[in-house]
This record gives structure tokens, C-alpha cells and sequence, in this order.
């Protein structure tokens, strides 16, 4: 019966799984590895006028992966769709 098989396969994927809703945000991890320059980072970050894929290029050009979709949805952590890390909006 093919759907036992189908249903096996869901169980297994369920299973080996991360739970994405509750990993921490990229962008928070980044700035808790520059604690020094993090708050000076966010106003980079935050910047609406700097497109996500520079951001997000030279962030990996300085070693530490990360993508645009990762900064957009950072920048959006203030709406109900956004980013759930605990950084404030930068000033």
C-alpha cells in the first residue's frame, strides 16, 4: 500500500526536521560575535537605503553566512511577519 509509504516518509521528515520558527535569528548571532560594534552594525543593517544583498555580501565576505532574504526579514522584525530576534530597532 503506497500510502503507508507516503506516510512513513512525512513521519521521517517530521522527525529529522529543525524547528525553524525557534532558531535564533542570523542577524542576532552575527552581532553577539561584534558586541562592540553592534550597535553601529544595526544602523547598517537596519538602513532601508542599502539593498539586503550588499549587506548580506559583505557580511559573508568577512566570513559569517548569511542572505538578503535573512536581512529583509530582520528589517521587518517590528511587523507581525518580520524577524522574532530580540534586537531593538536601531536608532
Amino acid at each position: 500500500m503506497e500510502d503507508a509509504g507516503l506516510l512513513s516518509a512525512f513521519k521521517a521528515l517530521a522527525e529529522n526536521t529543525v524547528n525553524y520558527r525557534h532558531q535564533m535569528c542570523k542577524v542576532y548571532q552575527f552581532l553577539t560575535q561584534h558586541p562592540d560594534d553592534a550597535d553601529e552594525l544595526s544602523v547598517v543593517i537596519d538602513n532601508p537605503n542599502i539593498p539586503a544583498s550588499s549587506v548580506a555580501r559583505v557580511i559573508c565576505e568577512n566570513g559569517f553566512e548569511i542572505s538578503a532574504d535573512t536581512i529583509k526579514r530582520h528589517r521587518k522584525r517590528l511587523e507581525h511577519k518580520g524577524c522574532k530576534c530580540p534586537v531593538k530597532e536601531a536608532k
